[in-house]
């Protein structure tokens, strides 16, 4: 439904001018043939969007409970909601305890059944008081996979001094949510697809390439699913020395995947790197080469345990 939002509102702008400038002109009206089988009105065929046809989401029905409720601050989970045009709507409580100093409450991702997503919550509350936040999460890349209920949210939450920046964290939590009950939570498991390619598998990691895309606005883009089959560490995937039909690019990729988790990303060239690379359409893409790197820790500090150079042909 998105990817149709801008080509949706210029036809109804168009509609609106057109209305304008018809002056007192009556208005046309061409009644829908009938049915030569049945005599009453052909009914038009419904628009198809071309997204996958899911089921609606189920409604989800719960008391607002504590997620955390320690001696400095409290975090409690008011609803969950999901729209079809946002997304999964999580509304917070944040409350802080202390009585002499404000807490800075901050968020950079959540997983949905297992899936890594980007969201992000930042929320400054002062001392003795609460703050009521929502958290959006686009789920885009869940019901292009086949997902249609959400059984499982985390929320991985950090807590720190807001006049402190350097100080350690005051607490690292992990904010869980299961709308519908423990007993009904799936994880996600993607297919595969006979259009991927493998790019590594092996007994910690899967990364694939699931397709390419190209967008006059956004650019190129190479589509990857990166899967963490480690039980206990969250491991970074990176890409270096990137270049495009032989050009240097400073495209940057890194992203990190949560133990047991999985993750949909891309490699992003933007318009400006492709004009200078004279690359005017997706046709004129001959060749991406990348290393592919995988690390231990998220840390720019962090030495790789796994490199392997990677020379697509899209």
């Amino acid at each position: 439904m998105k990817k149709i939002l801008i080509p949706a509102l210029a036809l109804l702008i168009a509609l609106v001018l057109a209305s304008c400038g018809g002056g007192n002109a009556p208005a046309e009206t061409t009644a829908a043939s009938p049915d030569e089988t049945t005599g009453e009105p052909a009914t038009e065929p419904a628009e198809t969007t071309g997204e996958p046809s899911l089921p609606p989401m189920p409604e989800v029905s719960f008391d607002a409970f504590d997620a955390v409720d320690g001696e400095l601050y409290r975090v409690s989970v008011q609803s969950v909601g999901y729209d079809e045009f946002w997304g999964i709507t999580v509304k917070l409580e944040l409350e802080n305890k202390t009585a002499d100093r404000s807490l800075f409450f901050s968020s950079s991702g959540v997983s949905v059944n297992g899936v890594d997503l980007s969201s992000y919550l930042m929320s400054e509350v002062p001392a003795g008081k609460k703050a009521a936040e929502s958290l959006t999460v686009n789920d885009d890349v869940l019901r292009e996979n086949g997902v249609s209920s959400y059984t499982e949210i985390l929320l991985d939450l950090t807590v720190s001094d807001a006049n402190d920046w350097l100080a350690d964290a005051l607490g690292e939590e992990t904010v869980v949510i299961r709308p519908y009950g423990a007993d009904k939570v799936e994880k996600f498991v993607r297919a595969p697809r006979e259009t991927d390619v493998v790019l590594e598998d092996n007994e910690k990691f899967t990364v694939l390439l699931t397709g390419y895309e190209w967008d006059e606005f956004f650019g190129y883009s190479v589509e990857l699913f990166l899967l963490n089959k480690t039980p206990g560490a969250p491991l970074t995937f990176r890409a270096d020395g990137v270049t495009v039909n032989d050009y240097v690019f400073d495209s940057y990729f890194s992203r990190t995947v949560l133990p047991g988790h999985c993750a949909f990303d891309r490699i992003t060239f933007f318009p400006s790197e492709l004009e200078d690379a004279k690359i005017k359409a997706e046709s004129d893409v001959a060749s991406i080469g990348f290393k592919l790197l995988a690390l231990d820790d998220d840390s720019i500090f962090a030495e790789p345990f796994f490199e392997k150079p990677v020379d697509l042909k899209p």
